[in-house]
């Protein structure tokens, strides 16, 4: 499992999200994709994204009228599994050496090969659609 804070939520599930930022501030290149192509990897692996209490309040508080959308989007308990967080897990999060990935630490897509597979088309496990990320995330059938 591989969990998600608000800023990966937010490019995965906002149909237009602000650039991410990497340590000096500066925009990080091919965002969306990067977290698009981590899931997807995910994805194909069966993993489960682990999504903190507090992360999925921060993106429902972003979410306007999509609201209702995300949280149905986020309760799928194939592809999400949400996690109680509280006080003493923040305390106790530090002793597990839990190793912390920004977006920009996350390496590029690889080159779409000659024989790419039609967007909608799963190549395996449960996520089909949601983690294509040969497809902008904007583009992404959320509904599924």
């Amino acid at each position: 499992m591989i969990i998600f804070d608000s800023s990966y939520l937010v490019v995965l599930l906002h149909p237009n999200p602000a650039p991410a930022k990497d340590r000096d501030n500066k925009p990080v290149t091919q965002f969306q994709e990067r977290v698009a192509y981590l899931a997807a990897t995910m994805d194909v692996s069966n993993d489960t994204i682990g999504i903190p209490t507090p992360a999925m309040a921060e993106v429902l508080v972003r979410s306007g009228s999509a609201r209702a959308k995300y949280v149905s989007i986020l309760s799928d308990r194939l592809k999400f599994q949400i996690i109680p967080f509280d006080s003493r897990a923040a305390i106790e999060a530090k002793r597990f050496k839990i190793t912390v990935k920004r977006i920009c630490d996350l390496p590029l897509p690889p080159p779409p090969p000659d024989d790419t597979v039609p967007p909608g088309t799963a190549v395996s496990g449960t996520q089909e659609g949601l983690f294509d990320y040969k497809t902008p995330i904007r583009k992404i059938r959320l509904e599924d």
